[in-house]
């Protein structure tokens, strides 16, 4: 198969969708290091708390993921 012009808008469309990913997911991290920069000694709670915070940024791969799959 050849190389067309859709494959690469293609490509790139997935590529910039990564890094609008990668960008939200490290924006989160740096906000989760200042928290947790501040906290001596966490609370069971916070940790669960903490816990349920990042499973939420996890999903955030998956969800650029989507968009980029179903842009319309």
């Amino acid at each position: 198969k050849t190389l067309t012009m859709a494959d690469l808008y293609a490509t790139g469309f997935s590529v910039v969708i990564y890094f609008i990913s990668f960008a939200v997911v490290g924006q989160y991290w740096t906000f989760h290091q200042e928290l947790l920069h501040t906290v001596k000694q966490p609370s069971t709670n916070f940790l669960v708390l903490n816990f349920f915070y990042l499973v939420f940024i996890c999903l955030v791969p998956f969800a650029t993921s989507f968009i980029g799959d179903h842009p319309g």
